[in-house]
């Protein structure tokens, strides 16, 4: 991938909203972006890593909207997939929790 066609959509570690998918987070624990929004055609740092499948166990893909199974990566074949998966703040899903009170 040349310089000039890299933007942070095409990034390892970019991950989209699942609200506004034109507009990502950097998820990448070593950048000094990390956590910060970037819009999918920005032009990304200096850790842009092209986007590999292997290693990774659940995967986003944001044509379905749902996570994905490393085994079942081959059904969303020709779909937007992304490396990690989409959360929730966890007082945003409390109803899934077992607290006690």
């Amino acid at each position: 991938m040349s310089a000039l066609s890299e933007c942070c959509k095409d990034c390892n570690y970019w991950l989209p909203l699942d609200v506004l998918p034109m507009i990502g987070e950097c998820r990448n624990i070593k950048s000094r972006n990390f956590g910060k929004v970037a819009f999918q055609d920005d032009v990304p740092c200096e850790c842009f890593v092209e986007r590999c499948f292997s290693g990774t166990e659940f995967y986003w893909c944001k044509d379905c909207q749902t996570t994905v199974y490393y085994e079942d990566l081959k059904m969303h074949k020709g779909h937007k997939v992304f490396i990690e998966t989409s959360t929730l703040p966890i007082e945003d899903i409390v109803e899934y929790t077992f607290a006690g009170d």
